[in-house]
């Protein structure tokens, strides 16, 4: 079985980018990740270590948390047939973020989503403004799924934080979507 592993920390609690370290190897195996955790301090820390999925390479790319500015993001889960809606779900994104991705996941895909969806909304606090982008980036995606047609849904296990605070879902439409 191949698998990867991620961990992000925030140095401080100021809002700074986090530090990230991920890898392909499995974190019982990782002499890296071994010396790494004696030495990090931090208020918060997001670890992930994840069951490669079939078809899809194992590459560092891949591998979570993922970050962009002061966000760090895990999904656990899959949106099936991820891969005929891709297009769809890249026209969703902004040039930025489309031009941003790097990897070839959903996840990607998803954060992406959320960072336009969060960069949008305005005159909330944080953890309010992250609860709500994760909220319309779900609504978005189910959206999406619906009006071309699928019926085999999604599972969206979400966490994001920005060093501050979190925002954690779990989203499943096993049995919703059906016809």
């Amino acid at each position: 079985m191949e698998a990867d592993l991620g961990v992000a920390w925030y140095p401080s609690d100021k809002g700074e980018a986090p530090g990230v370290f991920k890898s392909v190897s499995p974190a019982w195996n990782n002499q890296n990740l071994l010396s790494l955790s004696r030495v990090i301090h931090s208020h918060c820390i997001l670890a992930h270590v994840c069951a490669a999925l079939p078809g899809l390479p194992v590459a560092q790319l891949n591998c979570h948390p993922i970050a962009w500015e002061q966000f760090t993001f895990m999904h656990n889960g899959s949106i099936r047939e991820s891969q005929t809606v891709k297009r769809q779900l890249w026209r969703e994104l902004s040039d930025s973020s489309y031009a941003w991705m790097q990897g070839t996941t959903d996840s990607e895909t998803i954060f992406a989503l959320f960072v336009d969806i969060y960069s949008a909304h305005k005159g909330e606090s944080s953890t309010e403004k992250m609860a709500t982008a994760v909220l319309t980036t779900i609504e978005s995606i189910e959206s999406l799924l619906k009006s071309a047609g699928h019926t085999a849904g999604c599972d969206l296990n979400l966490v994001v934080s920005d060093g501050r605070s979190a925002v954690v879902s779990r989203y499943s439409t096993e049995g919703i979507l059906k016809a």
